[in-house]
């Protein structure tokens, strides 16, 4: 026999290696699996064809033709089939962090069916292989072809890999290289020396290359608890979905933990963790479980059986957790995501457990949380939200409006409010009170923050609104703007920039404001004092209504909350409490500006009980820039 099949001995080797190694290992139920499952197989199925074949080849004589035939296609069919498994394996890699153009998916399919169509009919064509009047196995006319197909199948997935490479680490896609480059290379030697048996050595290596990196089975498994990981859960998400099979989510998460890491320490805290995990292991014969991230728990149960696993979830945690001599109830909250029924896709999937886990320890509930058709259209309209965001940042579409605020005595304008408004084409007005805290929550508002503040600073410049009288423009910040890094650098850039005073900017910060950030928003006041920038206390008196900011942070003024105006001018009880508020205030030497002044009752009694400055709809609501200017002139005129 004058076939070299040691290379396919190796490769047979390996591939009974990995075969043992993934059977062995903990793998997720997903079909990123099982495509690497049926592609290693067809991989080792045609490597034993491969040695079957040479030998049938070498004795030809005294075995029948047809079974000659019928053997080669059936290598034909499964070292091919590798090549297209292996395509369709790497585009489900992608496919969890980017799509795959469909073009693409079309044309390997096409690929594929043509060249199992030739390699199936040709018995009757002879045009990839035939034996001739000597018995002697030939290569036909449309070896070459094939070969060219699979070739470019290899190619294609070669593009897509470079097009999404964030879908691997630099390791992973030089594996990816390796096995494509290298079955090319294989596949022109084994042509050149058809009895080299190359081609399956070159696959094995480069399969087990890829099961050492993209399909260790340890990157789908949590090192901590030995539940599946998070990438194991998206995969399980697809497959589950793609496969239309009608399933429910529960999630899982431990209620405020940091107070437990507190207490108990973060390794005790580990320990926890882990017994938790071992609780709802016990319910492995009901649903696949998922550690989704540090306190968050996924499982995945087909309909019919969700409440029994929530009740089971609910006696799991029924009783303490003993850590040494330490005894744990822990807190959960919990919230059911149903396919198709609630969302269509794994993003949608994903989406709706945050939003509903979000919802919840919003309103502190820690009651199970059913996704409903009210919530998921606040979800889908927050996900609108973002992307709307998103694009007016790029494309600078917001507009900043200004209040004037009056002087309560000389009744001067002295100063406005810069106020952040948002149209859209497709929703029209959008609410500060709606898109502000959304951009807190996904990180938007430092970019929206600083596009606020150049605008207020190319205003001020451009109209030169000093000649009017203006002092200053108060501009809001946000906690997440005040314990931005570099934000006194990037405010005294663009002040430069425009030649703009510090004294001509205020900073507004809410209450909520100074509880989130504490010891760094105190510095970073304190910083931009020293550079004569002030400070006001805005809605004083709304959230948590406390006193201890007035001489814990150095503010120059104090704004009070509307709230507080309106209900001061209809109830007695609220009218006391405002004028000893203001006399507080005044006592502290600071300035009070009054928010909300509608009618001229309120102004009379403010002015009364010696609020210095108001601001409110009885003077002049918010306006764009030209039509300020226009006031700020004839009011200076007036005056």
């Amino acid at each position: 026999m004058n076939w070299n099949i040691h290379y396919d001995v190796c490769a047979i080797i390996i591939e009974l290696l990995l075969l043992c190694l993934f059977l062995y290992k903990k793998n997720s139920p997903s079909k990123v699996n099982r495509i690497y499952l049926g592609f290693l197989s067809a991989a080792m199925a045609s490597t034993v064809l491969d040695i079957i074949t040479v030998y049938m080849i070498s004795y030809v004589e005294a075995i029948p033709r047809f079974l000659c035939y019928a053997a080669l296609v059936l290598y034909f069919l499964a070292a091919h089939a590798s090549v297209f498994l292996y395509t369709v394996y790497i585009r489900f890699l992608i496919e969890r962090v980017s799509l795959v153009k469909q073009w693409k998916k079309r044309l390997v399919t096409v690929l594929a069916a043509v060249d199992f169509v030739l390699v199936l009919t040709n018995p009757l064509t002879k045009g990839i292989f035939y034996f001739d009047a000597s018995g002697h196995y030939c290569n036909g006319p449309l070896k070459i072809v094939v070969n060219c197909i699979l070739m470019l199948a290899l190619l294609i997935s070669l593009s897509a890999v470079i097009r999404n490479h964030n879908a691997f680490s630099a390791m992973q896609r030089n594996i990816v290289y390796f096995f494509m480059i290298s079955n090319m290379i294989a596949i022109v030697i084994q042509t050149a020396f058809p009895r080299l048996l190359i081609t399956q050595f070159f696959m094995m290596l480069a399969v087990l290359l890829i099961y050492m990196t993209l399909q260790n089975a340890e990157d789908f498994v949590d090192s901590q608890t030995q539940l599946l990981n998070r990438t194991a859960f998206i995969d399980a998400l697809n497959d589950k979905i793609t496969r239309k099979s009608p399933f429910d989510v529960i999630v899982v998460k431990l209620h405020e933990f940091r107070n437990i890491n507190d207490m108990i320490g973060v390794r005790a805290g580990t320990k926890l963790l882990c017994q938790v995990a071992d609780g709802l292991k016990t319910m492995e014969q009901e649903c696949e479980i998922y550690r989704v991230s540090g306190i968050k728990f996924a499982l995945i149960v087909s309909c019919e059986k969700r409440e029994a696993v929530l009740e089971a979830v609910r006696e799991c945690f029924a009783s303490p957790f003993e850590i040494g001599e330490v005894a744990l109830k822990p807190q959960i909250l919990t919230c059911v995501v149903s396919y198709p029924q609630n969302v269509l896709s794994q993003h949608e999937m994903e989406n709706a457990i945050q939003y509903c886990i979000a919802n919840a320890e919003k309103n502190g509930e820690l009651d199970t949380v059913y996704a409903d058709p009210d919530m998921l259209k606040k979800m889908r309209r927050a996900l609108d939200l973002d992307k709307l965001l998103k694009q007016a940042i790029k494309e600078n579409r917001f507009e900043v409006y200004y209040q004037p605020i009056r002087n309560a005595v000389t009744g001067e304008y002295h100063s406005a409010e810069a106020l952040i408004r948002l149209y859209d084409e497709t929703y029209g007005f959008i609410s500060p009170d709606e898109f502000i805290p959304r951009a807190e929550e996904n990180g938007m508002i430092l970019a929206i923050g600083e596009l606020v503040f150049v605008e207020v600073c190319r205003m001020i410049h451009d109209n030169d609104i000093r000649k009017y009288g203006i002092e200053y423009i108060e501009i809001n910040l946000s906690a997440a703007q005040c314990v931005q890094k570099n934000l006194c650098d990037m405010f005294g850039t663009v002040m430069q920039k425009y030649q703009i005073p510090s004294e001509m900017i205020n900073l507004e910060l809410t209450e909520t404001a100074t509880v989130q950030s504490s010891e760094k928003l105190a510095e970073f006041m304190h910083q931009m004092n020293r550079q004569g920038i002030h400070f006001s206390l805005d809605d004083f008196g709304s959230g948590f209504a406390t006193v201890h900011y007035l001489f814990s942070y150095p503010f120059h003024i104090v704004k009070i909350d509307k709230e507080i105006v309106w209900a001061a001018s209809k109830q007695q009880k609220a009218s006391v409490t405002l004028r000893h508020t203001i006399e507080m205030i005044k006592e502290l030497e600071l300035h009070i500006i009054a928010e909300g002044v509608e009618t001229q009752e309120q102004a009379d009694m403010l002015a009364e009980m010696g609020c210095d400055q108001f601001q409110g709809y009885l003077y002049a609501k918010p306006m764009p820039e030209q039509q300020f200017v226009q006031f700020l002139a004839e009011a200076a005129c007036v005056g």
